[in-house]
């Protein structure tokens, strides 16, 4: 592969204009590494972009691979760029889009009350996946998204902690939605011998995953919602689960085929199809805005002494499509 300085990126930008495309994607390439995040060059190659747009003229349809950028502020301005401009932008992960076991999705206008999410953790690029799939359930719920108030991680000492609170009011989240999603699970680590499938007690957790961790989210709206990360391979798919106003569970995994086929691509290369047909994104932009600003939250966090982090510039607000867009 060669080298993509900024020079052969323009070059290459310029030149795919003068061939009349009608999309273009960033990716994430030769990332740097910066406390707990991995700082992928996205936002440079964005403005790159741009100032082709800007000086040609004409604009085209953008696919953005995963988090807008490592950076909230870098990702906003992104954003605000392409509204002003005016072409459609689109991005996130493969798993908000991918299938689901089983196939449903969260009644539209439903009252949520929490939310768990859960996942076999690593920092920064496996946390947006999880943030962003449980994101594309949670815009479902009654008024749409209106923002999130403050976020909080958990780990070490103060993880176990938590885990074993026994409800959000005492620190922690409803044990409850964790089992429920554990339940989801198809590659749950057996935690005993001659045991094939069964929930783990805490001390095997603590055993089998050390060094998990978890973040807590308040939103704007009153919902409360917690993504866990067992890291040591206990978990080997990513679920969640969501207690509504009336008490009852809607839980979900949602389902990657196997790393040979790599076929959780395909439902997320059709919207990409159908955002350079149509110049329009199949679903909200905002929700990886969101859970981009998330995750640059939930670092700071870690990095601050896990402290909770009070967050108003987060009022991110849009509501869901009605239809659902996943792959089945």
């Amino acid at each position: 592969m060669t080298r993509c300085t900024r020079r052969t990126f323009l070059a290459g930008t310029t030149a795919a204009f003068a061939l009349g495309v009608n999309g273009l994607t960033v990716e994430r390439r030769r990332p740097r590494i910066a406390a707990l995040t991995t700082i992928y060059p996205k936002y440079s190659h964005s403005q790159q972009i741009v100032d082709v747009y800007r000086r040609s003229g004409r604009a085209a349809p953008v696919f953005n691979d995963k988090p807008l950028s490592w950076n909230w502020d870098y990702a906003k301005r992104m954003y605000d760029t392409a509204k002003e401009l005016g072409f459609g932008f689109m991005a996130g992960s493969s798993l908000p889009v991918t299938w689901r076991q089983p196939s449903i999705d969260l009644p539209l206008g439903a009252e949520v009350r929490e939310a768990v999410g859960i996942w076999g953790g690593w920092l920064d690029g496996g946390d947006i996946h999880i943030l962003e799939a449980m994101q594309s359930i949670l815009e479902r719920r009654r008024g749409g998204e209106t923002g999130v108030r403050a976020v909080e991680a958990f780990r070490g000492e103060r993880f176990w902690k938590a885990f074993e609170a026994g409800s959000w009011e005492a620190g922690g989240w409803d044990p409850k939605l964790l089992e429920a999603a554990l339940s989801r699970s198809n590659q749950l680590k057996p935690a005993r011998e001659t045991y094939s499938h069964v929930l783990p007690t805490t001390e095997e957790l603590r055993r089998l995953a050390p060094d998990s961790y978890a973040y807590r989210f308040e939103y704007t709206d009153g919902l409360k919602a917690s993504i866990v990360q067992f890291k040591g391979g206990i978990v080997g798919d990513c679920n969640m689960a969501a207690r509504l106003k009336d008490g009852s569970r809607f839980s979900v995994q949602f389902y990657l085929p196997s790393y040979t086929l790599r076929n959780f691509f395909s439902p997320l290369d059709h919207h990409i199809e159908s955002l350079f047909l149509t110049g329009k994104s199949p679903y909200p932009v905002e929700r990886t805005q969101i859970a981009s600003a998330l995750l640059d939250r939930c670092l700071d966090s870690k990095v601050e002494g896990h402290r909770r982090i009070e967050t108003p510039d987060l009022n991110i607000r849009y509501r869901a499509p009605s239809e659902s867009r996943f792959g089945g």
